[in-house]
């Protein structure tokens, strides 16, 4: 008989219920197998996992694939209803030498997923202090999952990406084992962390570029991982973000794919170093893959969930845009800047258009919306476009009484129901961009066109409307007049005077607002501190404008704001 064969005659003895002798591996309980009937209860068969190691590891020709099979079976059996700490290292390392033989005997690819699927259950703890003890063991068996997903197997990598999700999704044990107790469920999400899980999950997505179905699965577990900042900081040193995006595009019908990839990219940059992931966005394949989505679903997409999808990308988009080092040259080449503007004019009644009066109405806001932040980052195309001229044509159509009315269902729709609020508010803050960048040739542009009257005027038009449920929205188009206002006149004593007596008047009228609204919110403090900046740079230095200003008592109902907003009184002090 050979040693292998004496050997595995003793263990079986010891499954049998014998006992082994005292230099015998140490040998654990069966948890769920229940004696037959007549037995005592409580008491549970023995197995030998040092056994099964050895079993497994022995090259020996007498030792069949069938005998080491039925070993991990029996195992199997044994820990159906879950895996002790103590137990993690010698039931991994049996884990580790079944992924070994995969490559060539597959027969081995079913017990290792068998062996996957129980670490899903719950683990269990004799005493409280097990889950400190055995931290190490168990952080380390966590990260051999990462390391199997290397294995080609389908079935393995599935199995293990359902495994890692059910860490998330815990439920209480179905049946009580004697002297053991459940870990706390957030245990096995904590050893994830310091196992480094989630750095070798990004590695696995990486690799399956052609595997759509295990694709998705990783996907789907990075979507779990990265609501931890622990995994995100992890993720992002994988590169997680440039390999995601990258692969926005890539075809899935069935959607999961973009809808896993965007909320991953969302998790990453609100749980981890915005600059970072605003770096690893910042190149050609990233943006590209984001412009064909996009397009994608600005062209097909119909329902709410697909618009949603595409503003999310719209936002990512612009906020790779805060990075002066991205390539946005592309938006240069594709006339990106010039097809948005196309979109920022009266609309053309007698044009006949493919989208509904609703549809064109969101379409327009989107764009402008976007021109906010794109747009100051390419002033020469900006400029080369006219940007100036168009902005203040649309601006005047705004301001003008027609029968045009938008529907105000969109987004950026707002409040803007049956008037042209929205459109106003969002040119005024595309206005406000591009006035702030302090680019003289822009600045100097727009004051040529006489864009302080302009703004002057539709001031007034707003003071003389009367008090109307968009409020909120009136006193943000005014605060927003006033800055752009201060943005141009600011250091330059010819714009000051252009400003003027109606430029004075309608500070002046702020500036008597009922000191009880500045109680309400709605924005009055914004318009008042807008008033309180205007005074420094579109009044003070210029002669007339002084004069008028004191003629008219302005310095007293500064003096009496001052009484009664100490808020105002810091600010004005820090202004002076």
């Amino acid at each position: 008989m050979s040693t292998a064969e004496a050997s595995a005659t003793t263990a079986d003895a010891a499954e049998a219920g014998g006992r082994t002798k005292t230099g015998s591996p140490r040998t654990i309980p069966v948890f769920g197998v229940a004696i037959p009937d007549g037995e005592m209860q409580g008491i549970f068969k023995p197995m030998d996992l040092n056994r099964i190691i050895k079993v497994l590891e022995e090259e020996d020709k007498d030792v069949s694939e069938e005998k080491q099979l039925n070993y991990i079976k029996k195992l199997i059996h044994c820990y159906q209803n879950g895996f002790p700490l103590r137990d993690l290292a010698q039931i991994f390392k049996i884990l580790s030498l079944c992924a070994e033989k995969i490559e060539k005997q597959p027969c081995f690819v079913e017990p290792a997923s068998d062996i996957i699927k129980l670490c899903g259950l719950p683990f269990l703890k004799k005493k409280v202090s097990d889950e400190i003890t055995y931290t190490e063991d168990t952080a380390n068996s966590f990260a051999l999952l990462g390391e199997l997903m290397k294995i080609p197997s389908s079935a393995l990598r599935i199995q293990i990406c359902k495994c890692i999700v059910d860490f998330y999704h815990a439920e209480p044990l179905k049946k009580h084992i004697p002297g053991y107790q459940q870990v706390s469920s957030s245990y096995k999400i904590k050893m994830v962390e310091v196992g480094g899980l989630a750095k070798a999950m990004v590695q696995s997505a990486l690799l399956l570029e052609n595997q759509l179905v295990e694709k998705l699965w990783v996907l789907k577990v990075l979507q779990h991982l990265s609501t931890s900042g622990v995994n995100c900081t992890l993720m992002v040193k994988a590169q997680a973000a440039s390999g995601i995006c990258a692969h926005l595009n890539d075809p899935d019908p069935s959607g999961q794919l973009l809808f896993r990839s965007s909320e991953v990219l969302w998790n990453l940059l609100e749980k981890s170093s915005k600059e970072e992931i605003i770096q690893q966005l910042s190149n050609l394949e990233c943006l590209l893959a984001l412009k064909e989505v996009f397009k994608n679903l600005f062209v097909r997409g119909h329902s709410h969930y697909e618009r949603q999808l595409r503003n999310d990308i719209l936002v990512i988009t612009t906020i790779i845009a805060q990075n002066p080092g991205a390539p946005m040259i592309l938006l240069i080449d594709g006339k990106v800047i010039l097809a948005l503007f196309t979109y920022v004019k009266k609309p053309e009644r007698l044009k006949i258009m493919e989208w509904s009066a609703a549809q064109y109405e969101e379409l327009q806001l989107h764009a402008i919306a976007t021109l906010s932040s794109v747009a100051p980052l390419l002033i020469e195309e900006y400029m080369s476009c006219h940007g100036n001229s168009r902005i203040l044509a649309f601006l005047e159509w705004c301001g003008h009484e027609d029968s045009y009315f938008i529907h105000g269902n969109s987004f950026h729709g707002t409040g803007g129901r049956g008037n042209k609020f929205a459109q106003m508010r969002y040119t005024l803050r595309l206005l406000r961009a591009m006035v702030y960048l302090e680019d003289e040739t822009v600045n100097k542009d727009l004051c040529e066109r006489g864009v302080i009257h302009q703004l002057i005027e539709i001031f007034k038009t707003m003071m003389s409307r009367p008090a109307e449920k968009e409020e909120a929205i009136a006193l943000e188009i005014q605060s927003d007049t006033l800055l752009i206002l201060s943005g141009l006149c600011e250091n330059y004593i010819q714009r000051k005077e252009m400003f003027g007596t109606e430029g004075v008047d309608i500070v002046l009228h702020v500036m008597k607002t009922d000191p009880k609204n500045l109680q309400r919110g709605l924005g009055y403090n914004v318009l008042l501190f807008s008033t309180l900046d205007s005074i420094w740079c579109c009044i003070l230095g210029c002669y007339d404008s002084e004069d008028y200003f004191l003629e008219k008592e302005g310095i007293f109902l500064l003096l009496d704001i001052l009484a009664k907003d100490l808020t105002a009184a810091s600010l004005l002090i820090k202004l002076w």
